[in-house]
């Protein structure tokens, strides 16, 4: 069976640390299955738009008819000594599964 898919722009504010990386993950395999290590969404931010991180993307919908399910998360660059290494910082659960998402970390 072929996979749908939906094309999608997000745009999210997140005030991140330098070397921190931002991730969509959810509830399918492309999302990683709500493992942010297996995601393949990386958002992108740079010095002119930042703390506004962007992306793009087909994403592929669930075929069993489920909702999509997702989540943002911030993962921390070893780089921040004071928060460990690899550390992972959830979206607020009131602000999940929203078609505008905006938040701070």
């Amino acid at each position: 069976l072929a996979k749908q898919r939906m094309r999608v722009s997000l745009n999210v504010r997140a005030d991140t640390l330098w070397g921190d990386k931002v991730l969509l993950v959810g509830n399918t395999p492309q999302l990683g299955d709500w493992e942010p290590a297996r995601s393949s969404l990386v958002l992108s931010t740079d010095a002119r738009s930042y703390p506004m991180w962007r992306c793009n993307v087909d994403i592929e919908l669930p075929i069993s008819g489920q909702a999509l399910e997702y989540k943002l998360v911030v993962v921390r660059g070893s780089s921040h000594p004071h928060l460990g290494s690899r550390v992972v910082e959830w979206e607020p659960l009131a602000a999940s599964c929203g078609s505008s998402v905006a938040f701070s970390f």
